[in-house]
Order: structure tokens, then sequence, then C-alpha cells
């Protein structure tokens, strides 16, 4: 059989070259289309610390020899984002940019290990502003098919019209049911899938936490709360060892466990436990055990003690999270705010 011709060879690329023109002129119009709006272009570091957290990316690992010949184990990004979230924390408003990420066990048609990705972030503004980026910026790219107005649907409404099933509320028996019927091979035990149990208690959980700790609706909070605990239980079930679901399931207990007696019974009925002891226990598990959210936990050990005025035990984890996060700035603060009270 005779070698296929490289892609390089004058006479292959010629055909390609009209798509290597089309990308360029795509570029251009998309750098124009962010600079009219005052985004800045930016530059994420592929090389990082830690993969990310997503259950359904795998990251390429790789390893750096320092000069001293030490071996530091660093990973390939698969999105820019973390970088991204940073320059925003940092105090940038409006970024883009065109990231050359990596995703392992990808490959298809439609996918590739390697492949560019447009991120862009804007501050103060909602996901129906995002669409409208969106919008916008398919009328620049193709304008002889300028977009009015999209249809705009949740994803659940999406899954509903064309799967007939409800992602987000249907037993996963009858979600799985479903994939087979449409001829989707479904792996065995996707439903006790470690990393994805994880995912979704940390993703209830920090939306949990949100809700009550900065928007300050509870009601809100409890929704995320029930489906946080939901999850972790599933996760401590195929994972004893799973410490960090116990921040979910910890944070339930206290919150439920610090409101009245009346709340609380109503609460316990529709499945909500309140145990305030015994979330400060998870909660503390998930502080010496855990393998991502131990600070977090140690965090919200903090908050918690100053809500019930413990303040010796407030002051000597915010002691212990101050030495080992000398570059946060928050610590001292709240240290110097419990030492107020006590100076009048």
């Amino acid at each position: 059989m005779a070698a296929a011709t490289p892609w390089w060879a004058p006479h292959v690329h010629a055909d390609r070259r009209p798509f290597l023109l089309g990308r360029a002129r795509i570029t251009a119009a998309l750098r124009a289309f962010f600079a009219a709006r005052d985004f800045i272009e930016v530059e994420a570091a592929i090389l990082q610390v830690s993969p990310g957290n997503e259950a359904h990316l795998h990251a390429f690992a790789t390893e750096l020899v320092t000069p001293a010949a030490q071996r530091v184990r660093l990973y390939l990004h698969t999105s820019p984002e973390f970088a991204a979230k940073k320059l925003l924390a940092a105090g940038e408003r409006r970024i883009f940019e065109f990231a050359r990420v990596f995703r392992n066990r990808e490959r298809g048609a439609l996918h590739h290990p390697e492949f560019t990705l447009i991120e862009w972030y804007r501050v103060d503004h909602d996901h129906h502003k995002l669409m409208d980026d969106v919008e916008q910026l398919i009328g620049c790219l193709i304008p002889a098919r300028c977009v009015d107005r999209s249809e705009r649907l949740t994803y659940q409404e999406v899954v509903q019209l064309h799967a007939q099933v409800d992602a987000l509320n249907d037993p996963i028996s009858m979600l799985l049911g479903s994939l087979q019927q449409a001829g989707v091979e479904v792996p065995t035990g996707i439903h006790q899938d470690r990393d994805a149990l994880l995912a979704s208690t940390l993703s209830s959980g920090l939306q949990a936490d949100y809700a009550a700790l900065i928007e300050k609706r509870n009601l809100k909070s409890l929704h995320f709360t029930k489906e946080a605990s939901a999850s972790a239980q599933q996760l401590l079930a195929v994972c004893h060892d799973c410490y960090d679901a116990l921040l979910a399931t910890g944070f339930s207990k206290y919150i439920i466990g610090s409101m009245a007696a009346p709340v609380r019974w109503i609460l316990r009925l529709g499945g909500l436990p309140s145990d305030k002891q015994g979330g400060m226990a998870d909660l503390q598990m998930t502080a010496d055990h855990g393998h991502y959210l131990a600070p977090f936990a140690r965090i919200l050990l903090a908050i918690a003690y100053v809500r019930d005025k413990n303040t010796a035990k407030a002051r000597e984890t915010l002691i212990a999270l101050q030495k080992d996060f000398p570059n946060n700035h928050l610590f001292p603060l709240e240290l110097a705010r419990l030492e107020k009270p006590q100076s009048r």
C-alpha cells in the first residue's frame, strides 16, 4: 500500500489553503468584534499545577524538570477559565482569549485532543447578556445570516423537547433507559461514577453556600442544599473516604439546625436533616481529611464559630488559616473585626 502524501506537500496544501485564509479572516473579525466592545485580549499560561475538577474533562500530564533536577508534575490546561477568573478577581472587567487547549481521551469526527477555544468574560452582566454577545458575534462572522433573536431555552427545556425526559428531576434509571432506547451505549456503573457525583455535590453545595452566605436567601439555599446532600450520600455510598462530600452534608445540617424549631420540623418532613452539632462534625471531618475542600471547610467552620459567638475557636481557626495562606488578605481583616468588640 502506498504511503499517504504528507499534508505539507504543496499540492495537498493547495486544497487546504482556503481554510487557512478563512481562519485568518475569522480571527481578525473576532479581534475587531471584541476590541469594539472594549475587551482586552489576554493569554493564560498553558502549563498549570492542577488539571481542574471537571468530571468529564481529562488533562494531559507532563513533567517539569527544574535546573536543580527537581521533578514537578504539571498539566496542559483544558481551558483558560481559572486563569481568566483570576484576572477578573484582580480587577479586569472585560477580557477574551484565543486559547490553545488540550483534552485527553477525546478523538473523533467532531473532537480533537488539541484545538483553539475562544472564551470571553465580562463583569456585572448576566448570562442573557452573554447570549446577546453570541448572537452579535455570529452576525459579525456571517453577515448574510444575521441573527435577530435566537430561541433561548434552558438545558432542562432542551432535553425535554428533544428527548422527552426531565434531566434534572427524572430518576437516573429513567434517564439511562431513555439513552438505551435511543441506541446510546451506557457504560456499566455510570450511576456510581465517583467523579460525576463529586462534581454534582460540589456544584450544588457551592450554590447553596452562595445563596445562604452571600445572597442571604435561605429558601433558595435549601433547594441546592437538598440536591447537594443527595449527591453526597450517593458518593459516600460508593466512596467511603471521599470526605469532601461531607462538606455538603455538614453545611446543610448546620444551617437547618440553626433555624427555629418549627422550621426545622417542617424541613425534616421534606427530607432535610437538622443536626447542628452533626453538621459541625462533618465540616471538621472535611477540614481534617478532605482532598480538595479542606481549606473551604475550615473557612465555613470559622464562619460558624463567629455566628455562634465562639470567639476563641473562631480566632484559633482564622489564625491557622492566615498562617497557611499568608497571601490572603481577608483572614487578617476578619481577625481584626473579631477583636473589635473586645477592644471597646
